[in-house]
């Protein structure tokens, strides 16, 4: 309903959010402490890929904590990995 294509791929999905993180419905301005991780189903993050017109795509992690993780580790995690993973397909000439 809100322009996210038909045939998008949910890659994978994270959920069991403790309360600290809370439900933000982007059409919203606000959030409520009693919606957090350990009430609200909807508090999550999906990982979503797809292919769009003329041979782009687009890979969304749905996750501000994401660009936190990067260096985690010195940079050996999955987050880093998958990151360079999609970074390199995303350059390589081929069509996907």
């Amino acid at each position: 309903r809100l322009g996210t294509p038909p045939h998008a791929l949910v890659v994978a999905v994270a959920t069991d959010f403790t309360a600290s993180y809370h439900w933000m419905k982007e059409e919203l301005t606000h959030t409520h402490s009693a919606i957090n991780g350990e009430t609200c189903p909807l508090v999550r993050c999906d990982m979503v890929f797809y292919e769009t017109p003329q041979g782009g795509a687009v890979f969304s992690t749905s996750s501000i904590a994401w660009a936190g993780a990067l260096a985690h580790h010195g940079y050996d995690n999955n987050v880093s990995r998958i990151t360079e993973n999609v970074v390199r397909r995303f350059i390589d000439p081929k069509p996907l």
